[in-house]
């Protein structure tokens, strides 16, 4: 019971050595969250991630261990000796040896496969949550949603199942080699490979069974991803622009259709061999398979080389048509109304005398020069930077004047002395802002500054910073420690 409880503290230690980041990562969100009044949003969003990634953790794990216990199960004791020449050293593989090894290694798959599967949560919630556009796309007459929402988890979750179908492929193929299951002792004596078998378990007919169900499953998924890549055409770029070409539209489309239908055969191909035990019907499904490969390699190429390049032009105007159709109603575009302004009287003093306000702010200048001219005459201090200029609205003397401001941000990689209490501790945030109207230069042709300096020094009562402390920003940060006896740098 000790050595039990031993052995639980040291997994349990090292899980949290491990995740300790991720751990930091969520309590920070947390605080964030709810700082801003969104707790209800972070908790639904870690309550999919945990249920998205424990139920495809837990499936991934049922399914491979399940293939490695039918690959693993034998009345008759065995045992497999791994010689020098193959791995440097002797090696013994008992049966309770390989079966422990084999459960751990499936729950380390099956970790990594949920972990996968949480990095598409967001998918998930949209595809749980769609509704229709109410729009058809050109080929298909598919409501846009399902390229939206829908072909992402389908495409996710066929990933994800060839995947683990591989992966048992593989290691029941490993298991039933070292068994001598699938008879590879005349076939590695061969390539003079010294393994050898203490004792061959009497069931090669399970193991081929075994084997060509999951041949069978593996070209079934096969088949179905190779459906949804007729989907797929529109939502990649293959010609000039995003979505079906010619070539798609007259080629691909009926070569990928039939390679359904071939994949199809081979994976009843591959079942007849596991059934029958009879090698034609393998050696048939793998060169099916090789030839749809090929024939879906070779054909479109040729034909865009021979077909739609000699005149390409004429051949794609229809697709790029549907294309910039598409993009203006995807942007709303389609929906601009058009009116002339006909400007038929001239502008008068009383014109620009009820139009003051408005020719006030007038925005003189650009975001990236007064950027640059902030950093020269605003930033200060080595370890301050600004990030980026925004515009915002302001009453100034009772009237609405624009201004254009930037916040005075920590850089922490710019600090000269990167110790941990520096980092953490004392240079812990920005400090102020520079602002300035939009419309107004200096006689050095330096812009107006409403808000300046260190410590922020107001020009105008309105724009007076009270607290000039910045935490968050633009700027990626690394964490900080605030409210220590540490006195933080202003």
């Amino acid at each position: 019971m000790a050595k039990i409880f031993s052995w639980a503290f040291i997994g349990i230690a090292a899980a949290f050595f491990i995740f300790f980041s991720s751990i930091i990562t969520l309590i920070t969100d947390w605080w964030w969250f709810s700082e801003v009044g969104f707790s209800g949003v972070f908790i639904k969003s870690l309550g999919a991630k945990a249920i998205i990634g424990l139920t495809t953790g837990l499936f991934a794990a049922v399914f491979l261990l399940t293939n490695f216990l039918i690959a693993l199960h034998s009345k008759i004791p065995w045992m497999a000796v791994i010689p020098e020449a193959l791995i440097g050293q002797p090696l013994s593989l008992s049966d309770r040896a390989v079966k422990k090894l084999g459960i751990v290694i499936c729950f380390v798959i099956a970790f990594f496969t949920g972990l996968v599967a949480v990095g598409s949560w967001q998918d998930v919630l949209k595809f749980l949550a769609a509704t229709p556009f109410g729009q058809a796309d050109p080929l298909f007459g598919l409501d846009i949603s399902f390229y939206v929402f829908s072909l992402p988890i389908y495409s996710l979750v066929l990933g994800l199942l060839k995947t683990l179908i591989v992966i048992s492929l593989a290691g029941c193929g490993v298991v039933y080699a070292l068994r001598g299951s699938l008879n590879l002792p005349a076939l590695l004596g061969k390539f003079k490979l010294p393994i050898k078998l203490i004792k061959h378990s009497p069931t090669g007919q399970k193991a081929r069974l075994h084997i060509g169900i999951l041949l069978f499953f593996f070209l079934v998924s096969v088949a179905v991803s190779t459906y949804l890549s007729l989907y797929n055409l529109l939502i990649t770029q293959s010609g000039p622009v995003f979505g079906a070409t010619f070539t798609d539209a007259n080629v691909m489309i009926p070569i990928l259709k039939a390679s359904v239908f071939a994949y199809g055969l081979a994976a009843f191909l591959a079942l007849f061999y596991g059934v029958s035990g009879k090698i034609s019907p393998l050696l048939g499904a793998i060169s099916l398979t090789v030839l749809v490969s090929l024939v879906s390699g070779i054909i479109p190429g040729v034909f865009q080389k021979l077909v739609v390049a000699p005149n390409e032009l004429v051949k794609e105007t229809p697709f790029i048509k549907k294309n910039i159709e598409s993009t203006r109603k995807a942007y709303g575009l389609d929906k601009i109304e058009e009116r002339e302004i006909i400007a038929d009287k001239p502008i008068t003093a009383s014109d620009i005398a009820a139009n003051n306000l408005t020719i006030k702010n007038v925005r003189l200048w650009d975001r990236a020069p007064l950027l640059s001219t902030f950093s020269q005459i605003q930033e200060i201090r080595t370890y301050y930077e600004f990030a980026n200029v925004d515009n915002d609205r302001y009453v100034i003397d009772g009237e609405i004047r624009q201004i254009m401001l930037s916040p005075r941000e920590l850089a922490s990689d710019s600090l000269p002395n990167k110790a941990w209490i520096n980092e953490r501790l004392t240079f812990t945030h920005g400090y102020g802002i520079a602002a300035g109207p939009v419309n107004q230069v200096t006689p050095e042709g330096l812009p107006v500054l409403f808000v300046k300096d260190l410590p922020p020094k107001a020009e105008v009562k309105e724009l007076a910073v009270s607290r000039p402390e910045i935490y968050y920003g633009e700027i990626l940060n690394d964490y900080v420690i605030t409210k220590t006896k540490s006195k933080e740098f202003d």
